[in-house]
């Protein structure tokens, strides 16, 4: 497929979260990940998606290929609230610490982690 089309069906995959269509959003998205095209904002996009239907293995399997830490402090505070969702705990432990020390944590970010970390 010509990057174009790639392009076009993460706008669709997008367009279907962002309606309710998560059955949609869903298989386009993993149609994205077969083939190759998933760049890091679709591998996101699809990891809160999975997240937010309570599938946090499945999101951390679409976002782990990602380097950790992340510099950006957005991707980090995903990456360590989807390890701990899927409770792979010693990852989670090493990225809520540097997300703290970050000072990036959203207030829900920093509630979990201090949760955790007492």
């Amino acid at each position: 497929m010509a990057p174009s089309d790639g392009n076009a069906r993460k706008d669709l995959a997008w367009a279907q979260q962002q309606t309710g269509d998560e059955a949609g959003a869903e298989a386009t998205y993993r149609s994205l990940m077969e083939s190759g095209q998933a760049d890091p904002e679709t591998r996101v996009r699809y990891a809160w998606l999975l997240n937010s239907q309570k599938r946090h293995r499945e999101a951390w399997d679409v976002i782990a290929v990602l380097p950790r830490p992340s510099k950006d402090p957005a991707l980090l505070e995903l990456q360590a609230m989807t390890a701990f969702w899927a409770g792979k705990m010693e990852e989670a432990a090493h990225l809520l610490q540097k997300l703290l020390e970050t000072g990036g944590a959203t207030a829900l970010g920093r509630h979990e982690a201090l949760n955790r970390i007492r």
